[in-house]
């Protein structure tokens, strides 16, 4: 899953992605966010990016499984990590001036066992819901509203178009990938 649904970046490839069982996503590989992002351009980066402006709060529920831990990271402040045993709610304030990307990925805790490979059961982070502004709510679910968004366009590199493309090529529309002759 590599597409753009309701304004949220979901860059969950290979190992992660959407699990139909438990309704949620899964984050099994681990990245590091070290400077701004743009999203489709940095094929190590595993989890979620959207953009907030203004303050608000983001509160994600979600369980951190093994030895990795959710991050969250808002624009270029220093990540908040979370782990949780059990399914909960984290919130996170943010005070921005202008439009910053918000990054939601997984690390992973040092230990003697980091060198292992990761799978779901043993070390990931999984996440439930999404909530951020005022008035926005994300289920993770793939929801008849979350794939029949409106009609906003994005490039493949996420970008959001202010109308409907001219120019011949691919774009992503409702989460679904449209040719554009």
């Amino acid at each position: 899953m590599n597409v753009v649904i309701d304004d949220v970046y979901y860059n969950l490839t290979g190992e992660n992605g959407y699990d139909e069982t438990e309704k949620c996503i899964v984050i099994n590989t681990t990245s590091e966010v070290d400077t701004v992002y743009v999203p489709g351009l940095d094929l190590n980066f595993a989890g979620l990016i959207f953009e907030v402006d203004g303050s608000g709060l983001i509160e994600i529920d979600c369980q951190t499984i093994g030895i990795n831990k959710l991050n969250v990271k808002v624009g270029d402040e220093e990540p908040q990590t979370f782990n949780m045993d059990e399914r909960g709610k984290v919130q996170i304030h943010f005070d921005v001036k202008e439009p910053t990307y918000v990054y939601i990925y997984a690390t992973a805790e040092a230990s003697a066992n980091a060198t292992r490979r990761a799978t779901a059961s043993e070390n990931c982070v999984k996440i439930w819901l999404l909530t951020f502004g005022s008035d926005i709510t994300l289920g993770i679910g793939l929801s008849e509203r979350n794939t029949k968004s409106t009609e906003r366009y994005y490039t493949l590199d996420g970008q959001m178009l202010s109308v409907k493309p001219n120019s011949p090529g691919v774009y992503v529309v409702g989460g679904r990938k449209v040719v554009v002759k």
